[in-house]
């Protein structure tokens, strides 16, 4: 079962406790059987999206509504509004869709380096020495490493090198990944003879860790390591809503706008004129969630990952999108547009009005994902898009439900129920 750790007081920062805030949700009230026999069901359904037969298909389908069903029943729902009852409750939709992964072996308290069968992509883990997927669910930190000897670090060599605090070790789930020689590529998608660059050596390594080890979806940090530290803040401007926060160690922050960082913190150590230019610019936006300073141990990086878990559903959300990504953050998702950095997305829940309000420019329009957590979707839902209401009863929906599972659009942390998009006139 998906564990959170919970503190009483910030003077536990010290401690082992991580700080969880009030804005994450917690248990929605499905008992440890319940999720386990919904983990079971859903786990069949998702298995029919990679081809399975018609019939299984049709069966497993069939049984994830019956599951669902039972639940809203046991929860007094209407008649005929049992499987919306039981979508209501996302956080445990959340809790279900962990225990639906099949963990590997992780060797504890040592190095161990995997590698990705089609791609040739590699990287290394260190594992917490109890390391016990059955009972908890870790932080994890994904690393680019940086130069060794002016030549690209490998990632074994860096877990065995660095990052050896034994607190962060006993916590943490390292991973560093081994980059591609050709460093110009690692903010590129792909190499100069057509190889994964580094988005991609970063990306299809963090999906793989993401469904094979026993990852805490809200405590998944992006760090990096010397020349590595621009790459990590490029894709925690690409991909917000998928890290906890980025950490900086011996290396500059990088030329990136601080725009998409509203929710998602940053750590710089060691940086010099770009990172005292990206803090500069987060405080000018009103953001006070980058810390930059001279130098860090592990201990004070692993105090600073301890007190930043993600905001998955954050009520402010701000999208400056790209060509042709970023073209989603959180819950807000934009068609790809060429506008070149002229395009920008305002988006604010308030779920006691029950009112998702989007202001912004440069997009044709507006993709919101929905759930429990973000308005109360048994009632009216108002969304005003650059000035113009409109009021909608938006139905949970099963299909969309699995379709983001399937897809990683939702997360252990945050489950998606329903989607709708609308167009974005132009602002009055």
């Amino acid at each position: 079962m998906l564990k959170r750790r919970f503190s009483v007081s910030a003077a536990l920062l010290g401690t082992l406790l991580w700080i969880v805030p009030d804005a994450i949700a917690q248990d929605e009230g499905l008992e440890d059987y319940e999720v386990k026999e919904l983990a079971a069901a859903l786990a069949e359904a998702l298995e029919t999206y990679s081809g399975a037969p018609i019939k299984k298909s049709a069966k497993a389908r069939e049984d994830l509504d019956v599951e669902l069903v039972s639940i809203g029943k046991r929860r007094k729902a209407p008649k005929g509004e049992e499987i919306q009852a039981a979508l209501a409750m996302s956080a445990d939709l959340g809790r279900a869709l962990y225990q639906t992964n099949k963990f590997k072996v992780l060797a504890k308290g040592k190095v161990q380096s995997f590698t990705l069968p089609d791609s040739g992509i590699s990287y290394a883990v260190h594992a917490p020495p109890k390391y016990d997927p059955r009972s908890n669910a870790y932080p994890v930190c994904v690393i680019i490493p940086g130069l060794d000897d002016s030549k690209v670090m490998k990632a074994e060599t860096l877990l065995q090198e660095h990052w050896t605090d034994g607190d962060l070790r006993d916590e943490v789930i390292l991973v560093a990944i081994d980059m591609p020689e050709e460093t110009a590529s690692w903010t590129e998608r792909s190499t100069s003879d057509d190889k994964p660059g580094g988005i991609m050596t970063v990306m299809l390594s963090l999906a793989e860790v993401r469904r094979d080890f026993a990852c805490d979806f809200d405590r998944f940090f992006l760090a990096g390591h010397g020349i590595g530290v621009p790459t990590a803040s490029h894709l925690g401007n690409l991909f917000p809503h998928l890290f906890a926060g980025v950490i900086g160690r011996a290396g500059e922050a990088g030329e990136v706008a601080c725009d998409n960082f509203r929710n998602l913190p940053t750590f710089f150590a060691g940086g010099g004129a770009q990172t005292t230019a990206f803090e500069e610019q987060a405080k000018q936006l009103g953001y006070d969630n980058c810390t930059a300073v001279a130098n860090a141990s592990d201990a004070e990086i692993l105090n600073w990952m301890r007190a930043h878990p993600r905001q998955p559903n954050p009520t402010h959300v701000t999208l400056v999108p790209g060509s042709p990504i970023p073209n989603a953050a959180y819950w807000i998702g934009v068609p790809p547009t060429d506008a070149g950095g002229e395009a920008k997305i305002e988006a604010r829940a308030d779920r006691e009005s029950n009112t998702i309000t989007v202001e912004g420019s440069g997009v044709a329009s507006v993709t919101i994902l929905f759930n429990d957590q973000l308005v109360d979707m048994s009632k009216p839902i108002t969304v005003v898009v650059n000035g113009v209401s409109q009021e909608n009863v938006i139905p949970r929906n099963l299909d969309t439900v699995l379709e983001y599972m399937f897809r990683g659009k939702s997360d252990p942390g945050r489950v998606y129920t329903a989607v709708k998009s609308y167009d974005l006139p132009a602002q009055q």
